[in-house]
């Protein structure tokens, strides 16, 4: 049985998320990112910074809809450019000193969540703890926290939700917070769990 798990970070009143290239890249993985996206019924952004790191795609999906370029020209995703305050925010998490400087993807996404006062989704854990200190009005989810918020929203039924989350991990070797593995491995099952490098390997031997 599928154990449940509602994704409590996201604050039931915001309805906007800014994507980091890991989120970006782990939805691509899918094959039909357009399908999984739309299930969210969220306004999904992607700074440009992101879009520029998107360079490869981890799946060349059937239908061009689901690619990047199609998730872009449909409005599944929406492009942002950073200007002024947002943009001096960008460049100070992106110079900062050692050990807290940033990616482009990583700073663009926090400092794009704090303009647009609104939630992240990144997985990297500097930059979750970075994001996280900055400021409480900006909630930090992560990759699988779209498919709890997909689950949660009965969008697809079980199986198809599975195959969703093992090509996540399979294909673009999505991160699994530790809180969440028994979720993901009641979900795909010891088997599959057993082919994706990015699940440690406490859970693959389960």
């Amino acid at each position: 049985m599928t154990m449940t798990w509602k994704p409590s970070r996201l604050s039931s009143h915001r309805r906007t998320l800014v994507l980091d290239t890991s989120a970006v890249l782990n939805m691509l993985a899918c094959g039909t990112a357009a399908r999984l996206l739309g299930a969210l019924d969220l306004t999904l952004i992607v700074p440009q910074q992101v879009i520029v790191e998107v360079k490869r795609e981890p799946v060349v999906p059937d239908d061009p809809s689901h690619s990047m370029e199609g998730l872009l020209q449909r409005g599944a995703l929406q492009a942002h450019h950073l200007t002024g305050s947002g943009y001096d925010t960008f460049i100070e998490l992106a110079a900062a000193e050692p050990p807290d400087g940033l990616g482009d993807g990583e700073a663009a996404t926090i400092a794009t969540a704090e303009q647009l006062a609104c939630e992240c989704v990144i997985d990297e854990r500097k930059a979750i703890r970075i994001a996280r200190g900055r400021r409480a009005d900006v909630g930090v989810l992560c990759s699988l926290d779209l498919f709890l918020i997909a689950e949660e929203r009965k969008a697809f039924a079980a199986e198809v939700l599975a195959d969703l989350v093992f090509k996540a991990l399979f294909h673009a070797r999505m991160r699994v917070p530790q809180n969440h593995r028994a979720w993901v491995l009641s979900l795909i099952g010891a088997e599959r769990a057993a082919q994706c490098s990015s699940l440690a390997a406490a859970l693959r031997a389960r």
